[in-house]
């Protein structure tokens, strides 16, 4: 689901209206955010397990500067993601100030995990234990060089730093996709790489988008992925991302199931009776499948890492008891269509 672009340009002649062009890029980007939840509930509160949000992705269409080479500038792709999981109940129906005051006044009781990606590669990660984040990817280069130039690399570095200097409410605000913080970064970029040096600015487009959600409120579906080896392998499950990265890291046990498919849903049992439950799935400790409402909506791979921090933990219940594997012939499945 894709909204219209919102072209963003700044105009050099007038130099003393850039500050006011600059917000009106920025607020202008803002309306553009489609935010969602994974929850119902419309309480604000910290919960016992961690919730899995949706990704948010935000693709940034920049033209580089014209080269000696070049007669017109060259469109270039930023495709930025963010995937957040915390303990804490996130309600649609939420203001960016009221989600940015009750992480501010909670701080110290939230746990969870941030990321961030651009064009598929993760440039930041971090875990949450206590508030405390512990950075897993994402130290920056303090050498400056290619974050200062007015280039599109160049502008895709310096708002990933700018990023990265938002402090741990910031992230999670942005992570959730409260704001386009990212775009707004990459104006910000322009300004300081571009504008400041005299050098013509980079035209910009964005458009948001929430993959990998399900159907969203207006009806439109997303493909769904396929889960390899099914009615074979048996699958550990877990409910959040940091229970999967823990269970691959051998730092905590985890239960397990086969999976079986049925007219694009997936289900924990032979009958197709016991809709698979919603959490993060693997069958070699490598491969993770995310499962929404029967639905496997994205896949990543995970890197075991025994010696990273994680949070405690409380024990997860068997999700699978009460819907055995029974005996006797397979049923035969709807056709996927």
């Amino acid at each position: 689901m894709k909204n219209n672009y919102i072209p963003s340009i700044i105009n050099l002649k007038n130099m003393k209206r850039l500050k006011s062009i600059q917000m009106a890029i920025i607020c202008l980007l803002a309306t553009t955010i489609l935010t969602y939840s994974c929850k119902q509930n419309d309480s604000l509160q910290i919960t016992e397990t961690v919730n899995n949000y949706p990704s948010k992705q935000t693709i940034l269409n920049l033209k580089s500067i014209i080269s000696s080479n070049e007669t017109t500038p060259t469109p270039q792709q930023a495709i930025v993601q963010s995937q957040l999981s915390l303990n804490l109940n996130i309600p649609s129906a939420i203001t960016e100030s009221e989600l940015t005051n009750y992480v501010n006044q909670n701080i110290s009781n939230i746990n969870g995990e941030i990321v961030f990606k651009v064009n598929g590669e993760i440039f930041y990660k971090s875990i949450i234990t206590n508030g405390v984040e512990n950075i897993i990817i994402g130290v920056p280069n303090s050498s400056g060089g290619l974050e200062n130039e007015c280039s599109f690399a160049g502008v895709i570095e310096c708002a990933k730093k700018t990023l990265y200097a938002l402090g741990t409410v910031g992230k999670i605000v942005c992570a959730f996709g409260m704001q386009s913080c990212y775009t707004v970064a990459a104006a910000d970029c322009i300004e300081k790489n571009c504008i400041n040096s005299g050098i013509p600015a980079i035209p910009f487009d964005v458009t948001t988008e929430t993959p990998n959600s399900g159907t969203d409120p207006g009806g439109v579906d997303i493909p769904h992925f396929k889960i390899p080896n099914i009615g074979i392998d048996n699958f550990k499950f877990g409910e959040s991302l940091v229970r999967i990265e823990m269970i691959i890291s051998g730092r905590t046990p985890a239960h397990s199931t086969k999976i079986f498919s049925n007219n694009n849903l997936y289900y924990s049992d032979v009958n197709f009776t016991c809709i698979l439950p919603s959490g993060f799935y693997t069958n070699n400790d490598s491969s993770v499948y995310e499962i929404v409402n029967g639905v496997c909506i994205d896949t990543r791979v995970i890197a075991s890492c025994v010696t990273c921090p994680y949070p405690t933990l409380p024990p997860l219940n068997n999700p699978f008891n009460g819907c055995g594997l029974p005996s006797g012939p397979v049923p035969t499945p709807v056709p996927n269509l």
